[in-house]
């Protein structure tokens, strides 16, 4: 069970954005999380974890802003080459060439979109993306944060 010893007062912080807290365990276990080292018990101060919390930074809220413009021409080709597709279908082109379209058009769409899930997560900066490579990341991921909790228990 995790408790937590916190005042009302902001966290005292050395930069600005960054907020300051200390973790530290009682004598019966329990995890406490304190903003101020002078809410930490004497004997157990040597012991109490430095934990800063910096603040995201501020981002434009314009949309332009925000576009991605390689996945946006992505998306206006996707959408050109359907409509190729579509056309294609009224003129009694080959059912295999047409098939061969959806299914490039949807593979497409699939690999823009794992790539769109790997900026926004900070993997990578490739428009498109495998999903063998999400896989990648979220096993990197999980042996960093694994590597973190023994470097923890070792203190």
């Amino acid at each position: 069970m995790m408790r937590s010893a916190m005042s009302s007062a902001p966290p005292a912080s050395s930069r600005a954005g960054v907020s300051v807290y200390y973790r530290f365990q009682d004598a019966q276990g329990r995890l406490h999380i304190v903003d101020s080292l002078a809410n930490v018990p004497g004997p157990l101060r040597a012991h109490a974890e430095r934990i800063e919390l910096v603040a995201p930074s501020k981002q434009s809220t314009s949309w332009l802003s925000g576009t991605h413009w390689t996945s946006f021409g992505l998306g206006i080709g996707v959408a050109f080459l359907l409509v190729l597709v579509f056309v294609s279908m009224r003129r009694g082109s080959s059912a295999l060439l047409r098939l061969g379209l959806v299914i490039g058009a949807i593979a497409l769409l699939a690999l823009a979109y794992l790539g769109w899930i790997r900026r926004q997560s900070g993997q990578s900066e490739s428009v498109l993306a495998s999903p063998s490579a999400l896989i990648d990341d979220a096993r990197r991921a999980v042996d960093q944060a694994n590597q973190r909790n023994r470097s923890r228990k070792k203190l």
